[in-house]
This record gives C-alpha cells, sequence and structure tokens, in this order.
C-alpha cells in the first residue's frame, strides 16, 4: 500500500498543476476576449460616428453647391 501512495501523490500533483495552468490559460483567453470585444464596440461607435459627419459633411455641400449655382445663375442673368 506504501507503494503507491507515492505515484498516487505525484499523479494529484502533476493533475493539479496541469488543471492551475489550464485555468490561467482561460483566463487570459477570457481577458483578451473582452478586450477584443471592447476594442470591437469602440470601432463600431467610431464608425458610426464618421458615417454620420460624412453624411452632415454631404448635405452640407449639397445645400452649398445649390446656393453657387443660384448665385452663378443670377450673375449670368446680369450679364
Amino acid at each position: 500500500m506504501s507503494d503507491a501512495i507515492v505515484p498516487i501523490a505525484l499523479f494529484l500533483v502533476l493533475a493539479g498543476a496541469i488543471m492551475a495552468v489550464a485555468e490561467f490559460r482561460t483566463r487570459r483567453s477570457r481577458e483578451r476576449d473582452i478586450e477584443y470585444a471592447q476594442e470591437t464596440e469602440d470601432y463600431r461607435k467610431a464608425r458610426d460616428s464618421v458615417a454620420a459627419q460624412q453624411e452632415a459633411i454631404r448635405t452640407r455641400l449639397t445645400e452649398l453647391n445649390v446656393r453657387v449655382q443660384s448665385m452663378e445663375s443670377m450673375l449670368r442673368a446680369v450679364e
């Protein structure tokens, strides 16, 4: 019986070490996944913000284009 205690204890220590390493790797992987999800969400927000700004700029340019055309037609009418 005492001959079996050392291999069993060694096996349990080895199994515990393997489980501890697996746990730490899993935690690190989860942290990376959370960071990636946060970065992705930040990217999405930035992308939506830029799209809204581009649309506002496009609208403003359209308004300015209409004004320039009206000024151009007024100048041509004077000639």
